[in-house]
């Protein structure tokens, strides 16, 4: 990918292997990535800035609870 990171948005495939397992009484299907293919790269590139929008009229104190 000559240096390029995968972002956000990017497309691509993966194909796994995934095989069944029974150990120590635990039963179940274990996958692992075997290949992955980006067909629309968007590259990555850090926020440098806060995660979310600043909203008028609240400020870090008035967090509102929906459930």
């Amino acid at each position: 990918m000559d240096g390029n990171k995968v972002g956000n948005g990017s497309v691509g495939n993966v194909m796994l292997f995934q095989y069944p397992y029974d150990v120590g009484g635990r039963k179940g299907v274990a996958s692992i990535l075997s290949k992955v293919q980006v067909t629309d790269l968007k590259e990555y590139t850090p926020n440098t800035g806060t995660d979310f929008d600043v909203i008028e009229g609240e400020s870090e104190g008035d967090a509102q609870v929906d459930f």
